[in-house]
């Protein structure tokens, strides 16, 4: 629920166990809100536990007709021992959003944090189902509040919102008394009529005598004389019955309400903008998507789609060979708008701001309003460079994917050329010939420098800011399909495939010297995935992906899936890689779309859905991917 535009510096501490300090801008919390002053006797579910969190993984997911964020970790204590966490099930209702509220704070679990938890030990959700774990109800905590220790106090991260007669009286005034007068939105409450757990104040019970079919309600508990613990609900909004409509009116009016189709949490959700999943390749989604999966929808294009989607703003995008670019619901599905060019559209798409921009065999680079589809402006690249053998029918165009960066797009062209143009204008800032052509590879921006390859098997890499060489590095022969592979870039290192038998090779970013190259048996087409201190490729041709270690070059494992060839990488997920590929198959059984475990390579989910060329994007819970047979499929999680 999207209630998080409050600056984290507003958000402070209970004093509960006396183990934060309270920031110094707000006043302390109100002693009557201490456990030790409310002498409420025994409780039956109540924690309130200090201790850190590891194994942290987070998943968002379309869950019917809203989305659902999620998260789970192992919380540590030495006085507790070791407990799994998992998050309250979100809560819509009706057209609203209820349920939950991230803070927008910014974690590093990977460090294994020092949180401070309020939850219940038991499986507060409906159904008991959480992603892949098997759940033990004597044995985990559900989160209500998460906070994250941060120069000596407490902040919060996460905040259920949703509230219910937690097991015993006791367990659900201690539950309470964490969210008086804390800052609103962030903790706000929600509810239905019988649930509530804290006496209305005055104010609150003229509001339900003017409406007495109200049946839940939006408010916050607030310090309250009159109440049984100094604590009231005070009502902000009630939910009446409309018989006419058949759902509820939210009274006295929907100011302030977050609808179900507006996005949450903040902090979460950035989609997939670009090949990839950025300008340097990543190839890493901002969350766990765990197997298995099943086709949510399709959308069906009149004929192949070669490139790869990327996902922004509720919407996903990609080039189809029929000559278009498609813009669809990701929710749905549904087609938004296209945008026909001169020929096919093979490069994935960029999103920046508001604007999407992406190439065409026509030999044009587009930039259109990523909400309507109209175009801003094209800028037209030259012929290709004679005298390469492969793909002979291309007499122009661009298959490359564009990088955006700080208002600059850069790309590779079919004319042998690098380009940078302005993003808002289209204008030209500066070209750099290469002496082959741009097939497929895709440029890699990091550290102030653009790394791209050429079908001469050169490696190049050119200042971002006004296109001068830096270095260039020979890698392999001369040939159309050598260096299709885009560089990856990773700590001060640059990985990318070469050519035919070629190796992956791992190269210094300051001056392209060679830290380490691994034998490949296959083409590597796409961008190398580096994860975990591993790096990742998948090879064209014999179903080859390699895993090795990304300061030796040693390999750690090698699976080989059926036939398959394509020019995907695969995309990492939590624990998991996903791929795509053509003539795939795990077991000897069909497959378009893999999940390997990304520490053994072992294949542990795959569909026969349609074969795929390009990368996956995994955005918002959701795997996207086009295939041969004219669809756009979306996965999600069963």
């Amino acid at each position: 629920m999207r209630r998080t535009l409050l600056l984290v510096a507003l958000c402070w501490g209970t004093t509960i166990d006396g183990q934060a300090a309270e920031p110094k801008d707000l006043p302390a919390a109100d002693p009557t809100t201490t456990v030790e002053k409310l002498n409420l006797g025994p409780t039956r579910l109540y924690v309130h536990w200090t201790g850190k969190a590891k194994d942290f993984r987070f998943f968002r997911q379309n869950a019917g007709y809203y989305v659902a964020e999620d998260f789970s970790f192992t919380f540590a204590s030495d006085d507790h021992g070791d407990w799994p966490l998992i998050s309250r099930e979100p809560t819509p209702f009706e057209t609203w959003r209820f349920g939950t509220t991230y803070t927008g704070l910014d974690v590093d679990w990977s460090k294994q944090p020092r949180v401070r938890v309020l939850g219940v030990k038991t499986i507060d959700r409906l159904p008991a189902k959480f992603q892949d774990y098997k759940l033990d109800a004597d044995r985990i905590i559900t989160a209500l509040i998460v906070e994250v220790e941060r120069d000596g106090r407490w902040v919060p991260w996460y905040v259920n919102n949703w509230f219910h007669k937690w097991g015993t009286p006791a367990d659900a005034a201690l539950i309470v008394s964490h969210y008086v007068d804390r800052p609103s939105p962030t903790f706000d409450v929600y509810g239905f009529k019988g649930d509530i757990t804290a006496d209305l104040t005055e104010k609150s019970k003229k509001l339900v005598e003017k409406y007495p079919n109200w049946r839940a309600y939006h408010g916050r508990v607030v310090k309250d004389a009159g109440g049984k613990h100094g604590w009231g609900l005070e009502l902000i909004h009630v939910f009446v019955k409309n018989d006419k409509s058949g759902g509820h009116d939210a009274v006295p009016d929907e100011k302030g309400l977050v609808l179900l189709t507006q996005e949450a949490p903040v902090g979460w959700g950035r989609g997939w903008p670009m090949i990839y999943n950025g300008p340097h390749h990543p190839n890493a989604a901002d969350s766990e998507l765990p197997p298995p999966l099943k086709v949510k929808w399709t959308f069906k294009g009149d004929k192949e789609f070669a490139g790869s989607p990327v996902v922004a703003g509720g919407r996903v995008f990609i080039g189809n060979n029929d000559r278009k670019l498609y813009c669809v619901e990701a929710a749905t599905g549904n087609k938004l708008w296209d945008f026909a060019t001169g020929d096919q559209v093979e490069s994935t798409p960029a999103v920046a701001g508001d604007g999407v921009v992406f190439g065409s065999f026509d030999g044009k680079v587009y930039c259109l309003d990523a909400a309507t589809g109209k175009k801003r402006w094209d800028f037209a690249t030259g012929p290709r460079i004679a005298g390469f053998p492969g793909i002979d029918d291309v007499k122009q165009g661009i298959d490359s994917s564009a990088a955006v960066v700080d208002g600059r797009v850069y790309f590779g062209a079919w004319d042998g050329k690098a380009y940078c143009l302005d993003l808002k204008t289209g204008k030209l800032v500066w070209s750099a010939q290469a002496k082959g052509p741009v097939h497929y590879g895709s440029p890699a921006v990091a550290g102030g420098r653009v790394y791209l390859g050429t079908a001469d098997g050169t490696l190049h890499c050119w200042d971002a800011k006004d296109g001068k060489v830096v270095w260039e590095k020979a890698l392999a022969g001369k040939h159309s399909d050598h260096m299709m592979s885009s560089p990856a870039v990773h700590d001060g290192t640059v990985y990318v495939g070469s050519g035919y038998d070629g190796p992956l090779l791992a190269l210094d970013a300051k001056d392209g010297k060679e830290v380490w190259r691994f034998g490949m048996k296959n083409l590597v087409c796409g961008a190398p995935t580096v994860r975990g201190g591993h790096v990742c490729v998948f090879g064209d041709g014999g179903g080859q992906v390699v895993c090795v270690d990304a300061k030796k070059g040693t390999q750690v494992w090698e699976t080989r899936l059926g036939k398959g060839w394509g020019g995907g990488s695969p995309v990492a997920s939590g624990k998991y890689l996903y791929l795509t590929l053509r003539e795939g198959s795990v077991d000897g059984k069909a497959a378009g779309v893999v999940a390997l475990d990304a520490a053994t390579g072992k294949a542990v989910w795959s569909a026969a859905t349609g074969p795929a060329w390009g990368t996956c994007a995994i955005a918002d819970g959701v795997l996207y991917y086009g295939s041969d047979d004219g669809k756009l499929y979306a996965l999600a999680w069963e």
